[in-house]
C-alpha cells in the first residue's frame, strides 16, 4: 500500500486543479517529488517525482491560454486575492480581509516584486510577522493543532502518517508568509484532525 506511480499522478492531478483558486499551494509539487525520492525502497521513486514535479504544473496552461486571449496577458494563477495577502503579509499586517492590495501599499510595480523589495530591505522584520502569523494560525485550533503535532510525532517512522502531516505543514508554513485570512485556512483543518 506504498506509493505508486498511479497514486503519485492522481496526486499531482488533484494539486494541478486546486491552482486555479489556491496558488499557495504552488511549491508543494516539488517538496512532494523530494518525498517520492526519499523513499529508498521505491523502485519507481524516480518516476514517481517526475510526474508529481511536472503534472501539476501543466494544468496551469488551459487557464493561462484562456486567460491570454480573454485579458491579453499570461496569467498563470488567481491574482486578487492573493495579491492583498501578499502585500499585507510584507507590509507586516497578521490578519486582513483588504482585497485590494492597492489600497493598502500603492506601489505601480507587480504586487509580487514590490513585496520581494519590502521583505530584502527589511528581512529580519518579515521573520518576526512570520513567527507572529504562524502564532496566529496555531491559536485558531491550538487542541487540534498540538494533537496533530503529537500524533505525528508519535507516528513519525510510518511514512503514511508522515506525508499527512507533510501538507498541514507546509499549508501553515505558506501562509505564515503571508497575511493570514481565517478561512484560507480550513483545508488544513481535515489532514490535521487525522
Amino acid at each position: 500500500s506504498g506509493p505508486t506511480l498511479r497514486r503519485s499522478a492522481a496526486a499531482a492531478a488533484v494539486l494541478g486543479l486546486s491552482f486555479s483558486f489556491r496558488s499557495t499551494l504552488i511549491a508543494l509539487p516539488p517538496l512532494m517529488a523530494l518525498w517520492a525520492l526519499s523513499e529508498k525502497r521505491s523502485p519507481g521513486r524516480w518516476a514517481q517525482a517526475a510526474v508529481l514535479i511536472l503534472l501539476p504544473y501543466l494544468f496551469l496552461l488551459p487557464r493561462a491560454a484562456a486567460l491570454r486571449v480573454a485579458e491579453d496577458r499570461w496569467t498563470f494563477l488567481e491574482r486578487h486575492e492573493s495579491e492583498a495577502l501578499i502585500a499585507a503579509g510584507a507590509m507586516g499586517v497578521v490578519e486582513s480581509g483588504a482585497s485590494d492590495w492597492r489600497a493598502l501599499s500603492g506601489p505601480e510595480e507587480g504586487v509580487a516584486a514590490w513585496a520581494v523589495k519590502i521583505v530584502v530591505k527589511d528581512p529580519l522584520k518579515y521573520a518576526v510577522d512570520c513567527l507572529r502569523r504562524l502564532r496566529r494560525i496555531l491559536a485558531e485550533y491550538p487542541l487540534l493543532y498540538a494533537a496533530a503535532f503529537g500524533g505525528f510525532l508519535f507516528l513519525r517512522r510510518r511514512r503514511e502518517a508522515a506525508a499527512l502531516g507533510l501538507f498541514p505543514a507546509y499549508f501553515i508554513a505558506a501562509h505564515s508568509a503571508l497575511s493570514v485570512h481565517r478561512e484560507y485556512l480550513m483545508p488544513a483543518l481535515g489532514p490535521a484532525c487525522v
